[in-house]
């Protein structure tokens, strides 16, 4: 029965040491990831703009469900393995811009996603953006050390690069 005290004991203790360390790490964060393809704007862009397409190209992703949005603007949930996010498009600049807010339904997380292509007939760049705040402390810690935070633009940017057979080298951009 001692040895059981003491594990629930260390097990608290590392908890509280998490809950604390959270507590000093920022709510707000930023990250910004590019790559580039060598391949024709045209064909990118109705990826970024049809979440009915995202499962075709998103292996990351179990499922993506089509939502009703605004003013005619899409609207998805889609749902991996470790997250559940709900994106709505408040603007779309055809073959430039997706921006959208995005919450994730697992962990108490908020923010907006830039999605910034440019290019033309022989090479698209496409910018991830993402600018959030994370309430929890754990789910901070999380965040900032063990998935990282920016394993969603990553995923969603490598999973690009496969769809088209382009390797992933994914840059890190100024926020």
């Amino acid at each position: 029965m001692e040895a059981l005290d003491l594990a629930a004991l260390v097990g608290a203790v590392f908890l509280l040491l998490i809950v604390i360390r959270g507590a000093m790490l920022p709510r707000d964060y930023e990250v910004a990831r590019m790559i580039t393809l060598e391949l024709d704007v045209v064909k990118v862009w109705p990826l970024m703009v049809d979440p009915r397409q995202m499962n075709s190209w998103r292996s990351d992703l179990r499922r993506v469900m089509r939502v009703p949005g605004e003013r005619d603007l899409p609207a998805w949930i889609d749902v991996g393995v470790i997250s559940r996010r709900n994106w709505r498009a408040t603007e779309l600049v055809a073959f430039k811009l997706v921006r959208a807010t995005v919450e994730n339904g697992l962990f108490p997380m908020r923010g907006e996603a830039r999605i910034e292509i440019t290019g033309n007939e022989a090479r698209t760049i496409v910018v991830f953006r993402e600018k959030g705040r994370i309430d929890s402390q754990f789910v901070r810690v999380l965040a900032r050390w063990a998935i990282g935070l920016h394993s969603q633009p990553d995923a969603f940017l490598r999973a690009l690069c496969r769809k088209f057979d382009q390797p992933a080298k994914i840059t890190d951009v100024e926020a």
